[in-house]
């Protein structure tokens, strides 16, 4: 395997795109590309969360992935593993974020051939915050405002398919006045990522821009969620609301709702565990459930 980092803008050092590339694979024809999965860590748009990159990046190696993890432009930076005091956030960080990943999928695709990545079958995957940025990139890849805002040329990048862990999604930028009757999402978890993203007072129409579920449409690719309903930081209704939204467009996903665990569970297992509370067997099995589904799906060929 090959791992290489690789800066994806001049004015900020932390914002990269990490590629773990494997030995192409022989084909008939001679060497054959590999499917890649891009993975947004989570951290509540503070830092991203190091169990939510590597550990994953290399499970996904495991089934037959070249895969790529994007560090995307957070407040705190990377590194940063908490979240600790009054935080002052001088600037909105809403669409930065958004754009570097819409850089890390351009530099996948045009890294396309000394990477061996089949462009064909290009994933993304991401966890808590990160699952909302690929959430968000899965359903405004299309729109041509955004590529031009990241100034990148040779036209949007169709994820095809989208894999998300315990996202943050519409629920958790409802504003204050809105009806969340059952919801239980951390308030002060919420209040740092409304404020992390959009600033102390953004309005209404930034909020829905923030809201994954209601730009579900026809472009939208076929999506994987998971999560665990005693999820005290992120409400499990935030990806029970994204799958009724991809119902009602009919779009092809699954849906797995665990019993028992914490937010923050990335494999749930001991490769990525930073304690004994995140090693979880019975949720660990999404890896295999994600695996089939991609599997079914022709993305992972």
């Amino acid at each position: 395997m090959k791992i290489e980092q690789l800066s994806l803008r001049q004015d900020r050092a932390d914002v990269t795109l990490t590629a773990y590339i494997q030995d192409a694979r022989a084909g008939e024809q001679g060497e054959r590309c590999r499917p890649a999965v891009l993975i947004c860590p989570g951290g509540a748009y503070c830092f991203c969360a190091d169990t939510e990159s590597e550990p994953v990046a290399l499970r996904f190696c495991a089934m037959g992935f070249n895969a790529f993890v994007v560090r995307y432009a957070t407040v705190y930076g990377s590194g940063v593993e908490r979240i600790e005091g009054p935080v002052m956030y001088e600037r909105r960080w809403y669409p930065t974020a958004l754009l570097d990943v819409a850089r890390a999928m351009r530099a996948i695709v045009d890294r396309a051939h000394p990477w061996q990545v089949d462009v064909a079958h290009i994933a993304i995957a991401g966890f808590s915050a990160g699952g909302h940025m690929a959430a968000l990139f899965a359903t405004r890849w299309h729109e041509p405002g955004l590529w031009r805002a990241a100034e990148l040329h040779g036209g949007p990048v169709r994820p095809t398919a989208a894999i998300l862990g315990y996202m943050v999604g519409d629920e958790c930028f409802q504003s204050d006045d809105t009806d969340c009757e059952g919801v239980r999402s951390s308030e002060r978890v919420r209040h740092v990522m409304k404020r992390a993203l959009a600033g102390d007072d953004p309005g209404r129409d930034v909020l829905r821009d923030l809201m994954p579920a209601r730009l579900v449409g026809p472009q939208t690719p076929p999506t994987f969620l998971w999560g665990t309903a005693s999820d005290a930081t992120i409400s499990p209704i935030n990806i029970l609301s994204m799958a009724q939204a991809l119902a009602h467009q009919e779009i092809p996903f699954e849906l797995h709702v665990f019993a028992e665990g914490p937010h923050g569970l990335s494999l749930a297992s001991r490769e990525s565990a930073s304690s004994d509370e995140m090693i979880r067997s019975e949720v660990a099995v999404w890896v295999s459930l994600a695996e089939c589904w991609l599997e079914n799906r022709g993305v992972l060929v």
